[in-house]
């Protein structure tokens, strides 16, 4: 009988010498239970290996007992035997060669390719849009494919994740070098939550570090947003009106594409906002879940005078000069032409959404209103997308303070009691 193994949950008393396991939640999973072995010491190291419950395993006694269950092969694994435990005839262990990259041993996981077309296409990719499955599809096969397919996920370590930050560098952006190494590090996490492989075994893929590319802004500010209005209303009715449903009504260029004049109620000032495309197929607004009720927007004036001068051609709001419906690349060819009129940057049009957000900051909207209009699940993205220039805030806090003070009464005066205040 082995005296060594464990006995009760904490610290066993029989144990030759004693070992300690301790609980907590995972780290990087908080859906599983990180269990820690405090062996002896091994050439005077501390000796903590530590281990991933498995997933079905979550509270503290069970994943104790889980930590008894493999304590024997534990033991094994990580200890030189302590005289007096074991009966073998203790052996000076030899050093081991360090392994070179051929010399890593074989592995009964899947590969990270194989894991992608079972896993990602299979199961995840379902509960994405349309256009996102395409979008990461692309990302697989031109920047993770051909560095970490043909790997066993539980062998990817950091070798491999300089690998693929060195492929990713073919990007000019940091937004979107940092998109692909999101969707390796989902992919991973996926699979740990799968019980595919140990989180334990795999690597932390951090983002780049760093502010917004140096080549842009967050937004356009409101005089080259007036400035590429009156462009807009200079090449024609339906550019100024795919701009005012961006810039003043918040939808994105999926949901102008595919907006009907059922959407529109001109004698209200509002837009349902009832139907997207993504990948070139119909799907639901973003961010909008399954049966859930569609939300609304409201209209500027300007906006409702752009809409009433369009002339209907069918169910859509807009429509393609070939009769067909508008993409996002004809949207955004019609809106280069209006920056180029106005002589602004050409930036994506998803730029007008914060820069119509931001203007309604600026404007003193309150921030529930303005989340409202944007469409955000949550006022922390709402938070993200206002930007204001430090002179504003300074200029908009001194008129805050302003205006504080002319509402105050005089100060009262009271007749000083004997004891108080400086003598």
């Amino acid at each position: 009988m082995r005296k060594w193994l464990a006995e009760n949950p904490r610290r066993s008393e029989k144990a030759l010498p004693a070992v300690k396991i301790t609980v907590r939640p995972h780290p990087r999973d908080k859906h599983k239970m990180q269990v820690t072995f405090e062996l002896p010491s091994v050439n005077g190291k501390r000796n903590r290996p530590r281990k991933t419950a498995p997933a079905h395993i979550r509270d503290k006694d069970a994943a104790i007992a889980w930590g008894h269950s493999i304590l024997g092969d534990l033991l094994r694994e990580h200890m030189v035997a302590p005289q007096g435990v074991l009966r073998e005839e203790k052996s000076e262990p030899k050093p081991e060669p360090k392994k070179e990259r051929s010399q890593v041993s074989p592995s009964s996981v899947m590969t990270v390719g194989e894991f992608w077309t079972e896993h990602m296409e299979g199961d995840y990719f379902t509960r994405l849009a349309p256009g996102t499955r395409q979008d990461y599809a692309k990302k697989w096969t031109r920047y993770i494919a051909p560095v970490l397919a043909d790997l066993p996920l539980d062998k990817i370590g950091r070798e491999e994740v300089r690998a693929l930050r060195k492929q990713v560098q073919k990007l000019p952006k940091r937004g979107s070098r940092n998109t692909v190494l999101g969707l390796a590090r989902t992919m991973l996490a996926y699979a740990a939550r799968l019980d595919i492989v140990d989180v334990d075994d795999l690597p932390t893929i951090h983002p780049e570090e760093g502010g917004a590319d140096p080549e842009e802004t967050p937004r356009y500010s409101e005089d080259q947003a007036n400035r590429m209005v009156e462009a807009a209303e200079k090449i024609g009715p339906e550019h100024l009106a795919a701009l005012l449903l961006m810039l003043d009504g918040l939808l994105r260029v999926s949901e102008v594409c595919a907006l009907r004049w059922t959407d529109v109620d001109l004698e209200r000032s509002r837009i349902t906002v009832r139907h997207n495309i993504s990948g070139g197929q119909a799907w639901r607004p973003k961010h909008q879940k399954k049966k859930s009720k569609p939300k609304s927007v409201g209209m500027s004036p300007r906006l409702v005078a752009a809409l009433r001068s369009l002339e209907r051609k069918g169910d859509l709001v807009l429509v393609h000069r070939s009769g067909r419906q508008h993409t996002r690349s004809t949207i955004q060819t019609m809106m280069r032409k209006v920056q180029r009129r106005a002589e602004v940057p050409v930036w994506s049009p998803h730029k007008f959404k914060h820069t119509g957000v931001s203007v309604m900051g600026e404007h003193n909207a309150p921030l529930t209103l303005i989340q409202g209009q944007a469409r955000h699940a949550h006022v922390s993205t709402t938070a993200r997308y206002i930007h204001v220039d430090e002179d504003t805030h300074a200029e908009k806090a001194a008129a805050f303070y302003a205006a504080m003070a002319t509402k105050r009464p005089p100060a009262a005066t009271t007749e000083q009691k004997p004891g108080f205040g400086p003598n």
